[in-house]
């Protein structure tokens, strides 16, 4: 891999500045077709500019390679996901899942997937391990509540938001904002 365009490309995607790094990392693709590796990080920097449909391509090239890199299917199971083609979302994160249990965001991602598809008894179980392994997360417990909601356990659902609310006040304390 050309090493100035890769290391530009992943100092682009670190400070966020997505459209920096598109043609930088689109050059290096250009130079290495074969490598995976520029495929993920131009794939990341499309999502990162919200061009989900761009970066699905780049996504699949990774994993259609065979490897098992879950962070390139977690980042595909998003971009499908941005792209409202929640089956396949599913799908990526089930693989993600399988490879690895304690996988936070593709059990909060298949959760979320499961909860807004009004499937709360498949959400609740993702919905819950996420919120187990990152108990100071609180968008894991809105979802949560949306889920308990939807089956009328309003004990649970109530339970949920007030735990949401009161982390996100704490997440918000703790950026200063």
């Amino acid at each position: 891999m050309p090493l100035p365009y890769g290391q530009l490309g992943r100092t682009y995607i670190a400070l966020n500045e997505y459209g920096k790094a598109v043609p930088v990392l689109r050059k290096l693709v250009e130079l290495a077709p074969e490598s995976v590796v520029p495929h993920f990080y131009l794939g990341v920097a499309l999502l990162g500019s919200e061009d989900a449909a761009a970066a699905i391509p780049e996504f699949e090239i990774v994993v259609n390679k065979g490897l098992r890199w879950d962070q390139a299917r977690f980042m595909l199971a998003k971009a499908y996901a941005q792209e409202g083609r929640s089956r396949e979302a599913i799908t990526e994160c089930e693989m993600v899942i399988e490879n690895n249990p304690n996988d936070y965001g593709a059990l909060l991602l298949e959760g979320k997937l499961f909860a807004l598809a009004k499937q709360p008894e498949a959400a609740l179980p993702k919905l819950e391990r996420a919120a187990a392994l990152q108990p100071q997360m609180p968008e894991p417990r809105a979802y949560l509540a949306n889920a308990f909601a939807q089956l009328g356990r309003e004990t649970e659902a109530a339970r949920e938001r007030a735990a949401a609310k009161r982390l996100e006040v704490k997440e918000r304390a703790r950026a200063g904002n």
